[in-house]
């Protein structure tokens, strides 16, 4: 039986996601650009409105105990870019570990070669500690004697 409601709700969700590119094909009336635009603001849509689904499911069957999540950490990131020279949307499942702090978001993976590599992207509050530490922040004290 919950297979033939899962297939019900893929068909469903299946048949919906066709008839609202039908319905954006009709309205870019054959400009693949504008069709493009289109679905990028529709996919920003599901997006925006999956996300706010899934919090709320989170806040109604989670227990909040008042933790702060400081870390978030996975083992796979999904990448989406526009291919500059063809128009068309990539979307990948990237194998790599991926670390998020108030520091920024550090990327750890292979090479080609199968060599470790990894790659931080700072955040204001990183770049400004490191300032800090070799002596080009602001002159003045963190904190009151």
């Amino acid at each position: 039986m919950k297979k033939s409601k899962k297939a019900t709700i893929e068909d469903k969700m299946s048949a919906f996601c066709r008839e609202m590119m039908e319905e954006l094909a009709e309205k870019s009336e054959g400009d693949y650009d504008a069709l493009m635009t289109a679905w990028r603001e529709m996919h920003t849509i599901y997006n925006a409105v999956t996300a706010e689904i899934l919090q709320q499911w989170a806040d109604e069957y989670t227990f909040d105990d008042g933790e702060v999540v400081d870390v978030l950490e996975a083992n796979e990131a999904v990448v989406e870019f526009w291919d500059r020279n063809t128009g068309k949307l990539f979307r990948r499942n990237l194998p790599i570990n991926c670390m998020e702090t108030a520091n920024g978001i550090v990327l750890t993976g292979e090479t080609m070669e199968g060599q470790p590599s990894k790659i931080a992207f700072l955040s204001e509050t990183a770049l400004q500690k490191i300032h800090d530490l070799i002596g080009k922040g602001a002159d003045a004290p963190h904190h009151e004697h």
